[in-house]
């Protein structure tokens, strides 16, 4: 070690150990409203898992002799602070509630939560939000206080000046309040809601903590499964056997064990029936273990640290009515799901999980395995956060109903979702919306299998709209399918298909998000595409972007939803605006049974190398047009099928014939030895097509092969390199016109 490193580590060493400390904390955990202290409440720290205590008889604890190194972080005090992920503040005692808004910038309620007051400071935890600008909106009695909440990744931080709207009042008050945070105390206890208060030191006295009873289980129904029995302390349900019936709304937490049992609800009342599985484990040897009957919402919590598993036979004996249940948890009502506990359902007859109205899933670990659609919400299925490891004989998430526009969608607004299924991944006989969360799905055994019914990863009847999102898909047919309208203005996308990767019966448009498709039949294909923003890499075996050029389940055997195009038509028009393009294709790169305009963006086309195919390819006859009017086009391939721009671009062209192999770099430079390219295509080319807002009337010197040092690379596409020129295919090429040529070749006969 050098002298300067021994220093500087000695310093370090000296300043840590002058910071370390033990961990002295201590106080009180009481219940708010009586301020009676609350005994066995569960203490922790978020950061020293080691620390911990429970509380005495009076509520009180202490946590101590545990080292600490307290690196106090410097903030501004300010009325309102953050503290992680906790908005902070003082009101005064006269006002009881607070409410809590989040609002987007266009004015969209993110989040909206109504918060007791305690005594002295209140804290208040916000939700995970995506990346950008909200406005934060408190509002205690008559007043409101605004302001404006940055979020940046896992950062959320304050700006802008917090007043009272009146002097006259005030229930908000001017107490400074310190936004640093070294830890968070974390108190626990059943049947109260789990309170998160964040600390500034290790070392503090006196503190107290008022925790809330959580009104899900204040009042509660216990039903104790007993392997071969059922005891019920509370009202609402009744046992015989090993069957469980619940007959009113109320809350009624379940645990234990039934070989062979079922539980029923069928409420008589109109109030909300409220499930707590706590470690619960159901089998049935005859039909479905948790069938919900009747109820007018029902709500399925899954207690923290839980684990609950149910499984039914491989045929059912039992049934309500015709085929029904048909299903391991089955709801002929409104059903929604919360909680951060783990279900395991292990389904042997059909579907898994089934409702045949509204399915709403908050939270939760799920992992299922059945023969048919893993979760099915006839009417429509949300899932908004939770854990999912599906595994299906059918599809994954299904919505089935097709009576009216209302019904028969799928939403994934967040959760971690893995699905393996052998047909449709994400299917809804309506539309599917998908604005965020982490999706990986594979079907009909992914993109090297052969498909013999419909197995794509996402499918939706009439829109398919995805707003966000991280979105891995490995599909033996088509990864993004639509009969009607597909929409990307956001997302990741990673994209292995056996046929399309991205399959629209109407219209395709991208305005933003990055897709990245490894492997497809075609890339891009509907009756119009529009490309206005956003990033692609496309690798096909046959056309790169194809607009009403194909039929589903062209590139493999079977399919569904869909009839395919084929005639040449005016309206079939592929308009490229903005963005990033890079096409890969074995087929025609940019194919057309109609127009194509090029407006702007950046285009890379690399193929096709061999005869049959072209480049470029619009409808046949005299009346289609093929025009640049601004952008970066850059494209190399086959001499064959030529389609050159039209005269009537606003943009100069050139088009150059030369036959060279894959890697043989092209150049062109202007006259000052500026290089307006530099691209070594991943194909053997005959043919260069170019065109650029750089690409003046002027004098230019086009070059192949030589050497490039330098600068970066991407998608065959030099920038910021040095060439050094090779052999010169044309120098002092004059362009005085829309479209120049260099070598000899023709168009193809339009």
């Amino acid at each position: 070690m050098n002298r300067f490193k021994m220093v500087v580590s000695v310093m370090l060493c000296g300043y840590l150990w002058a910071n370390a400390q033990e961990i002295s904390l201590s106080g009180r955990i009481v219940e708010f409203g009586t301020s009676n202290g609350l005994a066995g409440v569960a203490v922790t720290l978020s950061n020293k898992s080691e620390a911990f205590a429970i509380s005495g008889e009076d509520g009180s604890f202490n946590i101590g002799g545990v080292s600490a190194i307290s690196l106090k972080k410097a903030s501004t005090a300010k009325p309102f602070a953050l503290r992680n992920n906790m908005l902070v503040f003082s009101a005064t005692p006269s006002a009881a509630v607070a409410k809590v808004d989040l609002f987007t910038v266009n004015g969209k309620v993110l989040h909206s939560v109504k918060v007791n007051l305690f005594k002295g400071e209140q804290s208040v935890i916000l939700p995970e939000l995506s990346s950008g600008i909200n406005f934060l909106r408190v509002t205690i009695g008559d007043r409101s206080y605004c302001g404006t909440l940055y979020s940046f990744g896992n950062r959320l931080t304050l700006s802008g000046e917090y007043k009272v709207a009146s002097a006259i009042d005030r229930k908000i008050t001017r107490q400074a309040i310190d936004g640093s945070v070294n830890d968070t105390i974390i108190v626990s206890k059943s049947g109260y809601v789990t309170r998160k208060n964040p600390i500034d030191s290790y070392s503090q006295n006196n503190i107290t903590i008022e925790m809330t009873v959580d009104q899900n289980i204040q009042n509660y129904t216990d039903i104790a499964l007993l392997t071969t029995s059922i005891t019920v302390t509370g009202s609402g349900a009744t046992a015989d056997g090993t069957e469980v019936v619940i007959t009113s709304g109320g809350t009624y937490k379940i645990h234990g064990k039934l070989t062979d049992g079922r539980i029923i609800v069928r409420s008589e009342d109109e109030n909300d029936v409220i499930l707590i599985l706590d470690n619960v484990d159901v089998a049935n040897s005859k039909t479905s273990p948790l069938f919900i009957e009747n109820a007018k919402n029902t709500f399925i919590e899954l207690a923290e640290g839980s684990e609950n598993v149910f499984s039914d036979p491989a045929a059912y004996t039992t049934f309500f009515e015709e085929d029904e249940p048909n299903a391991t948890i089955f709801s002929k009502d409104d059903l929604e799901f919360n909680g951060s506990g783990k279900l395991t359902v292990k389904s042997n007859y059909k579907d898994a999980i089934a409702c045949k109205d509204e399915l709403v899933i908050n939270g939760g670990n799920f992992t299922i395995n059945c023969p048919d659609d893993a979760i099915r919400g006839k009417d429509n299925l949300v899932i908004k956060g939770g854990t999912f490891n599906l595994t299906a004989g059918g599809d994954g998430l299904t919505s089935t109903d097709s009576g009216d526009v209302t019904t028969g969608f799928v939403s994934v607004e967040g959760g971690e979702i893995k699905i393996t299924s052998a047909n449709d991944g994400v299917q809804a006989k309506n539309y599917i919306s998908i604005s965020g969360g982490t999706l990986d799905i594979t079907t009909g055994g992914g993109s090297n299998s052969q498909a013999t019914e419909s197995a794509k990863a996402i499918k939706a009847a009439n829109n398919l709209n995805i707003s966000g999102g991280t979105i891995t898909l490995n599909s033996a047919d088509d990864c993004l399918h639509s009969n009607g309208f597909i929409t990307i203005s956001n997302g990741t996308f990673t994209i292995s298909a056996g046929d399309d990767a991205v399959h629209a019966e109407s219209t395709f448009t991208m305005s933003g998000g990055e897709v990245n498709v490894t492997k497809s039949y075609e890339g891009f294909e509907a009756s119009k595409i529009t490309l206005d923003g956003g990033k692609a890499t496309v690798v096909s075996r046959d056309d790169g972007v194809n607009v009403a050029g194909g039929s589903d389940g062209s590139g493999m055997g079977g399919g569904d939803f869909g009839g395919g195009f084929g005639a040449n038509s005016a309206s079939h028009l592929l308009q490229i605006n903005g963005g990033y393009w890079a096409v890969y294709a074995g087929g025609d790169g940019l194919d057309a049974n109609g127009n194509i305009e090029i407006n702007g963006g950046t285009t890379l086309v690399h193929g096709p190398q061999s005869g049959g195919n072209g480049i470029i390819d619009i409808g046949d006859g005299g009346s289609y047009y093929f025009v640049v009017n601004g952008g970066f086009l850059l494209c190399a391939g086959t001499s064959s099928m030529v389609v050159s721009p039209s005269a009537d671009s606003k943009q100069n062209c050139i088009t150059a014939y030369l036959s060279r192999s894959a890697g043989t770099l092209v150049n062109l430079q202007n006259a000052s030895g500026e290089n307006l390219f530099t691209f070594s295509p991943a194909v053997q080319y005959g043919l260069v097509i170019f065109s650029s807002p750089e690409l003046v009337n002027g004098t230019y010197n086009f070059y192949y092969a030589g050497n490039v040092s330098g600068g970066t690379k991407e998608d065959g596409f030099y920038s910021g390199e040095t060439y050094t020129p090779g052999t010169a295919l044309s120098q002092n090429l004059s362009v005085s016109s829309r479209v120049t040529k260099i070598g000899s070749g023709s168009s193809w006969p339009r």
